[in-house]
């Protein structure tokens, strides 16, 4: 059993760090600056967590569990929004031009789902080196424009305010 904790005001954001075996791992090169901003505002508790091997899978999905809005970027870790709340959001920061998979995947779930629109506002950095010749965005690591990244969030989490329960309690996953 999971037991979902109680919530304070602030919505709380979980931002995934991927660490997945790739030479480029599709992370947001600015992760920090987006993160500080997001603090700044006063309106969420920022977590960040990383779900390595010798995480134990329960406390994964406690911790996604007890997550408003999941934040990462693409790839296999997006899979545990499945064990977001159901008023919950999934924000993919770049769907590195997968569109659908994600997307897909919140749907089936019945969570909100958002991902970067304004690619002028997203800068590729850093391609794999096996893959330098590659159009695949997946090889990339990216750098998001910080007060771009912050509206998104606001926006998702007045979604998630909307869809919460007039009372929140602890549940049983």
């Amino acid at each position: 059993d999971v037991e979902r904790v109680e919530f304070n005001e602030a919505e709380l954001l979980t931002a995934l760090r991927a660490t997945g075996n790739y030479d480029v791992e599709r992370v947001e090169f600015n992760e920090a600056e987006l993160l500080t901003a997001l603090r700044a505002t006063g309106n969420y508790d920022v977590e960040r967590v990383e779900f390595k091997r010798d995480v134990p899978l329960l406390e994964q999905f406690q911790t996604v569990y007890n997550t408003d809005i999941l934040i990462g970027m693409h790839g296999a870790g997006l899979t545990h929004s499945l064990f977001l709340p159901d008023y919950g959001a999934l924000f993919e920061l770049y769907n590195c031009g997968d569109i659908r998979c994600y997307r897909d995947l919140a749907a089936l779930r019945g969570v909100h789902y958002t991902t970067w629109q304004d690619r002028s506002k997203l800068t590729a950095v850093e391609k794999s080196p096996k893959h330098l010749n590659s159009a695949i965005e997946k090889f990339s690591n990216y750098r998001m424009d910080v007060d771009e990244f912050v509206e998104l969030v606001e926006k998702t989490a007045d979604v998630v305010r909307k869809r919460l329960p007039k009372r929140r309690r602890k549940d049983e996953l």
